[in-house]
């Protein structure tokens, strides 16, 4: 297991022998860390690998494994969090309070962290999961214990924002300040709550501050996989993402931007990253221009200089004396 800063663990099997793989995955992330039995659902080699978040309030998770099944006895419950998975895969089927809930691909579910509960996955896939206080859900939604291993369908609007919204936090840095980490928890309580079917009142609240967040970063993240689109528009994001464009205006704006100046800021930004790149060194100028989604190499050069107050002949100079 490898740390980044104080928030961030990783666990792989990869580092131990072929022999050791489950048993470490069973003693140091299943009993240690989640508190939870772990048997193998099928006999054969075993692989895993995890990583976990902590956030103020809550702790994030996501893992990938060969088939597997988790038992949380009531001797190893430690407190009455919730836990909220997502991203199931067809077949997962989960144990508590009597009920029995039977996955299908993307779906999520919701179960009580301090009483008896198993969830078995035959075959390989992913689980991504939030631990969080109960209060925390049981304030926005009406007799949360009512959905307690229960199907929560996984095509649920706010869901699939909430999955996007926690691949964007990949990125360390971008949580590296308390305020960003608080706002970080908001937002997912925000989108969980929505998932659930947080109360009208709360609801309001939560559109207004963890949905808008969301669905600004990912949009944020669609512009930063079709930068080199020259015809990435508000109206091609928009329609990507099922939105009215005034709409993602006026979430840019309310960020202190527009969608054109955040698209030109985020191709100036990665051209100069390439000009300054050894690796890019055999690239014409023209060729970074156009690789960043610039059609005009007049506009690129006096954008590019406004910018960063000098030309790209200048930062590729300068990142050849330097090497």
């Amino acid at each position: 297991m490898s740390l980044s800063g104080t928030s961030v663990a990783r666990f792989s099997t990869d580092d131990f022998a072929p022999g050791e793989r489950f048993m470490a995955w069973r003693e140091v992330f299943g009993r240690t860390l989640l508190h939870v039995e772990v048997e193998q659902a099928s006999p054969g080699p075993f692989r895993a690998r995890a990583t976990m978040r902590a956030f103020p309030n809550i702790r994030m998770l996501s893992a990938s494994s060969s088939g597997v099944i988790y038992r949380r006895p009531s001797a190893l419950a430690q407190s009455d969090d919730l836990v909220f998975s997502f991203d199931a895969v067809k077949g997962a089927l989960a144990q508590q309070r009597g009920r029995e809930a039977s996955a299908e691909d993307g779906d999520a579910l919701l179960m009580l962290g301090a009483e008896w509960s198993m969830v078995s996955r035959p075959t390989e896939g992913s689980l991504n999961a939030v631990r969080l206080p109960r209060a925390a859900i049981a304030a926005v939604v009406r007799n949360v214990e009512d959905l307690y291993c229960r199907r929560i369908p996984g095509d649920i609007p706010s869901l699939l924002l909430l999955r996007q919204y926690v691949d964007v936090l990949d990125d360390v840095g971008e949580m590296a300040t308390p305020e960003l980490q608080h706002a970080a928890t908001t937002h997912i309580l925000d989108l969980i709550g929505l998932t659930l079917g947080a109360t009208r009142e709360a609801a309001q609240v939560a559109e207004g501050r963890g949905l808008k967040a969301a669905r600004l970063k990912a949009i944020k993240d669609h512009v930063a996989r079709h930068l080199a689109d020259d015809s990435l528009s508000v109206h091609a994001v928009a329609k990507r993402h099922k939105l009215n464009p005034r709409y993602i205006q006026r979430l840019f704006e309310d960020s202190g931007s527009t969608f054109t100046e955040y698209v030109l800021a985020q191709r100036l930004a990665r051209a100069h990253r390439l000009l300054g790149d050894a690796r890019s060194s055999d690239r014409t100028l023209t060729m970074i221009a156009f690789d960043v989604g610039f059609g005009d190499l007049s506009y690129f050069n006096r954008a590019f200089r406004s910018r960063f107050g000098a030309s790209p002949s200048d930062i590729r100079a300068q990142a050849r004396r330097e090497d």
